[in-house]
């Protein structure tokens, strides 16, 4: 059984969606929107024909994100719509194929903001997407490290899905 496979077949003991309303900060995250749901990587797995593949590109997502991220602040900083666009897709498209749902939504709220024309409002709310993509980041590693020692038992309540 692959390590994809065995998360999504372990019932109640590991949802497939990593989550959590509030972060440690204080912050508040959207509201039903997963960081992480792991469906959408088994999606890309079997696309793909290979969980490890899938794996492979979520770990090229991970390595990238921060690079993509500042892309997006430096497009906003620079006023560049176009460049702005470009990233929000790039970053949108990627999260969603690896079921980084909120940074997905995070992306699209931005470009909805860019649509309108102004980049005051995106400024304002260009501070919630590091901390959307830390989320994403913590999520995948643990999420791994619950993979690798295939053992989901020890999930803590704060990130599973609330059904």
């Amino acid at each position: 059984m692959s390590a994809l496979t065995s998360i999504n077949n372990t019932g109640s003991q590991f949802s497939a969606a990593v989550s959590g309303e509030f972060m440690a900060s204080g912050e508040q995250r959207v509201p039903d929107v997963p960081i992480l749901d792991l469906n959408r990587l088994q999606v890309l797995a079997d696309e793909l024909a290979s969980p490890e593949e899938a794996q492979r590109f979520l770990s090229a997502y991970l390595r990238m994100l921060p690079e993509r991220v500042e892309r997006i602040v430096d497009a906003v900083m620079e006023h560049d719509d176009e460049k702005l666009t470009v990233a929000l897709l790039s970053l949108g498209t990627a999260s969603n194929m690896v079921g980084a749902l909120e940074l997905e939504a995070t992306c699209l709220d931005l470009k909805n903001l860019a649509a309108a024309g102004s980049f005051n409002p995106i400024v304002l709310e260009l501070p919630v997407i590091r901390p959307a993509a830390a989320r994403v980041r913590a999520a995948a590693l643990w999420t791994g490290r619950c993979v690798r020692q295939e053992s989901l038992e020890s999930a803590p309540d704060s990130l599973l899905e609330r059904t």
